[in-house]
């Protein structure tokens, strides 16, 4: 019955536009409405979220989506940062709305309302911010889609501007639509390892990416790799 009643229409705003995102606070536990833009929703959104392409990052005081559109080359990604209160990832969950139009996160918060009152807002007022945008894939990027291999044998996928390193862990492909190049940003362990960049060139001739550590990654033809789908994100080193 949950998800049955994750949206309930306002009839007096019927013909408003749908927000973007919407919160109600639940004594202790926050639930957070998040609207994919279309046409990445309904049966598309939970084919999507089956194979792992609906990433949720949820930290105490950050939260991140990101929905990775491979039909559409598009990549939406949805991130509040500094929340009114902080939350426990490991006992807050999500899933999608049952219109396919919604992911929905359900949040445990460190301190109830019998301690601490109810949020007053989502985010906090004075440093609080949300950042919301849909961004279609520079045409590098839709080349560089698939498997490859690193010169130690290493097997990695590129799946939109993810590189997915085989312990599941993921980084990302910062791309600029002027030429070849891109640079691999490695967001480290959790603060324990410091973040990297590396810029990487695509011999599109020999179907290779040189990085300027002077690795070399090769395609794999026709291979999808095989992996565990992390519902809620993962952060951790990667292979470079």
């Amino acid at each position: 019955m949950e998800q049955a009643q994750d949206w309930l229409a306002d009839v007096d705003a019927v013909c408003s536009p749908e927000p973007s995102w919407s919160f109600r606070d639940e004594d202790r536990t926050v639930l957070l409405w998040a609207l994919v833009p279309a046409p990445t929703r309904g049966d598309r959104l939970k084919m999507l979220n089956l194979n792992g392409l609906v990433m949720v990052d949820i930290r105490p005081k950050l939260l991140r989506i990101i929905v990775t559109d491979t039909l559409m080359h598009t990549t939406h990604r949805f991130q509040w940062l500094n929340l009114w209160g902080a939350i426990l990832p490991d006992q807050s969950k999500y899933h999608l709305s049952e219109d396919g139009k919604r992911v929905v996160l359900r949040l445990r918060k460190v301190n109830d309302s019998f301690a601490a009152g109810p949020w007053l807002s989502f985010l906090d007022l004075r440093t609080g911010r949300v950042h919301l945008e849909s961004n279609a894939w520079p045409k590098i990027l839709q080349e560089l889609q698939g498997a490859w291999r690193s010169e130690d044998e290493e097997p990695i996928e590129v799946l939109g501007d993810q590189v997915i390193w085989p312990q599941g862990s993921r980084d990302t492909l910062l791309v600029d639509e002027s030429d070849d190049s891109f640079i691999l940003h490695q967001t480290g362990d959790a603060g324990k390892v410091p973040h990297s960049n590396c810029r990487g060139f695509y011999q599109r001739e020999s179907f290779l990416i040189r990085w300027e550590d002077e690795d070399t990654w090769s395609r794999i033809p026709g291979l999808a790799l095989q992996r565990k789908e992390q519902r809620q994100g993962t952060t951790g080193p990667g292979g470079k």
